[in-house]
């Protein structure tokens, strides 16, 4: 599968991974940008579905699945609003308070 790996600049250089390159704006910015962005994500799927927290003994491509699920699930989970479980108890704390 053709693709980039993102990292931080703790990492080598390498053909197939971007990291940020100092003295470099632009391009340092939208790999970051980036980077941050897909750890976000990566941190709500982690939230929503605490296994995916802790080490995945199996295969590579059962792990791509279970990832690629996860997050369709999360996307099915946010179309019909399902909260994620921190919010569950804040939505119940607010439901008090407007009473």
């Amino acid at each position: 599968m053709p693709g980039h790996l993102l990292g931080d600049s703790g990492y080598p250089r390498r053909k197939y991974l971007l990291t940020p390159v100092i003295n470099m704006t632009r391009p340092t910015t939208e790999v970051t940008t980036t980077r941050n962005t897909i750890e976000r994500a990566f941190g709500v799927l982690k939230r929503r579905f605490a296994h995916l927290g802790s080490t995945i003994r199996t295969k590579i491509n059962t792990i791509k699945a279970i990832i690629v699920s996860s997050f369709v699930l999360h996307n099915i989970a946010i179309m019909t609003r399902v909260l994620l479980p921190e919010e569950v108890g804040k939505e119940e704390m607010d439901a008090v308070h407007i009473q």
